[in-house]
């Protein structure tokens, strides 16, 4: 493994810890490990969540100010945010953002979340410890939080614990500093040599960008260093993780398993971080005494080295040192070249984004719920155009299972028999639509042997996923080939949730059954029901069933005015038949 593909393989797993932490209960706080978290600050915090949506609540313990952290399920961050803690005894505490704040900083994680933060007053805080829920309003929608057994109030004094253990860990590293410095003094004065005083590797050179083809360039990220005769500081922006990263190389003879980093602030102060075993990833050629250390940085700590004066790095009893005279100039070219690199990237989106949008209209199914466009009917799908389009954008997005889906559907329209590969792939990915499809595929034997056992499970799996189309398909094969009373009860359940979905197929067939008997007992009053539902969807069918319905007085007073009524509507809706009973075909 070379040292860009280690220095990658650590930033994306480095990342990734934050997953490993946060799966909590929902209501229930988890206190996280301030080192081992997505958020960009290394500071003490608590998470509760409500499903996919998380709130997050944290403390600066150099100031003892409190922010929380929202991520909510949508992408409008142009939002207004509403707080509203309720108490046991109905008392309720309200804070609110308006959009734009100054105070309200917003991101994106991923496609589908928004991120919100923003400080919190101490009051508020001290009201969520025995608040039963915490409401947020948005433009998102409501997100509620609760709280009752949340314990919050513990939760709350663990972090406030926790900052001052960080605040007294800072004032320790600052005495010892002194003490160190006073020892320093003392064997100067005596003329004994100390290695921990040596400070000539503070002595290094300027922080040069890493160009390509420089000793420490690594392809993927861009960087600068700074070195001494035989050690070498390096900050990395690494593409593949969106991190910073460094790497520290230094000669010695102990087996690093541990190092303390310390970074000397221009005001006096010292920034000062442990690392144990695990937390960084060591490497050593062979024959070589020097170990390069490599670990995350946060944007935090970032800027305190590009507010720094110094930056060492303790093992044993040695001090590894370099300068930060220039290290501001080389990170603004680091961030240069990487917005460059990120501006590039999003003209690449863009294309991408113009393929799948263009795939979306040509063969996008009208009842799939993941579907952002109207979709087209099947009958409408010009093949070759779909294909074309839809083979372009899986090309460009070859993570998006949507794109595989519609190719597959492009496929079958296309009479190709690589649509059911195709399709498979997108149901062992977990695409709801892509069960509905095989389903068909099977059932009628398409590009396959007809097995009605497979379109059957096929489309269970569907309906569990929330596809009404195959919802709606699993109650007709239960009744076309299901066996006894059990599986018409089953799809009589399928159909009606479909129905009661809006399903309009499914609310036209549950009009038929029940006014067939088809699943046991006729009822002509659910049968008018799921037809007024369906024709108010504009469904000519309907319309006619309920004409027919009006004329025969089915379950309803008849009524020829009604019936009349109900008969132009299909024939206007195009309702072939009902336009021959009007003489107008």
């Amino acid at each position: 493994m070379n040292l860009f593909t280690k220095i990658i393989t650590f930033a994306c797993v480095a990342g990734l810890a934050f997953t490993g932490i946060a799966q909590a209960e929902d209501d229930q706080w988890t206190v996280l490990d301030p080192d081992h978290s997505y958020y960009d600050e290394n500071l003490p915090k608590a998470q509760i969540q409500n499903g996919p949506e998380t709130l997050m609540v944290k403390i600066d313990p150099m100031t003892g100010k409190w922010i929380a952290t929202l991520v909510l399920i949508g992408d409008d961050q142009d939002t207004a945010i509403s707080n509203v803690l309720s108490a046991a005894d109905g008392q309720k505490v309200k804070y609110k953002l308006n959009a734009g704040d100054e105070n309200l900083y917003t991101n994106f994680v991923g496609d589908q979340f928004s991120v919100f933060s923003f400080p919190l007053a101490q009051d508020f805080v001290q009201a969520a410890k025995t608040a039963r829920f915490w409401a947020v309003s948005s433009d998102l929608g409501i997100s509620i939080f609760r709280m009752t057994n949340a314990g919050s109030e513990e939760a709350i004094f663990m972090l406030e614990m926790m900052a001052d253990d960080i605040g007294h860990s800072v004032l320790q590293a600052e005495s010892d500093e002194q003490q160190a410095e006073a020892r320093c003094e003392a064997a100067r004065q005596s003329g004994e040599t100390l290695k921990e005083c040596d400070n000539s590797a503070l002595a290094s050179s300027p922080w040069e960008y890493a160009e390509v083809g420089s000793n420490f360039y690594i392809d993927g990220a861009y960087g600068a260093a700074t070195k001494t005769e035989r050690e070498l500081a390096a900050l990395y922006w690494v593409h593949a993780g969106q991190q910073w990263v460094a790497m520290i190389k230094v000669d010695t003879e102990h087996y690093v398993d541990e190092f303390t980093s310390r970074i000397h602030l221009a005001n006096g102060k010292i920034q000062v971080k442990e690392f144990l075993e695990g937390a960084f990833m060591r490497s050593q050629d062979a024959g070589e005494t020097q170990q390069a250390l490599t670990f995350q940085l946060s944007k935090n700590e970032m800027q305190m080295l590009r507010a720094a004066t110094d930056w060492t790095i303790h093992i044993g009893g040695e001090t590894h040192g370099f300068t930060l005279s220039n290290v501001v100039a080389a990170t603004d070219e680091i961030v240069h070249h990487a917005e460059a690199f990120l501006e590039s990237q999003n003209e690449n989106n863009q294309e991408t984004d113009e393929a799948i949008a263009t795939c979306d209209a040509e063969v996008g199914h009208p009842d799939d719920s993941q579907q952002p466009t109207d979709g087209v009917a099947w009958a409408d799908i010009d093949a070759m155009a779909a294909v074309q389009v839809c083979e372009r954008a899986l090309d460009l997005a070859p993570d998006n299972v949507r794109m595989l889906y519609q190719l597959g559907r492009a496929y079958d329209k296309a009479d190709n028999p690589d649509a059911l590969w195709v399709l498979q792939d997108a149901a062992d990915m977990g695409y709801p639509e892509a069960f509905n499809h095989l389903g068909l595929l099977y059932w009628d034997g398409d590009y396959t042997d007809q097995d009605h056992d497979k379109a059957r499970a096929y489309f269970s799996d569907g309906s569990d996923l929330g596809s009404l189309s195959a919802r709606y398909n699993y109650a007709r094969i239960l009744v076309q080939q299901g066996d006894g009373k059990q599986d018409l009860v089953l799809a009589y359940d399928a159909m009606n949730s479909a129905a009661d979905a809006g399903y309009l197929s499914a609310q036209e067939l549950m009009g038929d059954w029940m006014r067939e008997g088809t699943l046991g007992d006729v009822s002509f009053y659910d049968a008018h029901q799921h037809y007024e539902a369906a024709a108010e969807q504009g469904s000519g069918r309907a319309y006619y069933a309920l004409s027919q319905m009006y004329t025969a007085g089915e379950g309803v007073t008849a009524e020829p005015s009604k019936a009349l009524s109900h008969l132009f509507a299909a024939g206007n809706l195009g309702h072939e038949q009902a336009r021959k009973d009007l003489g107008w075909d």
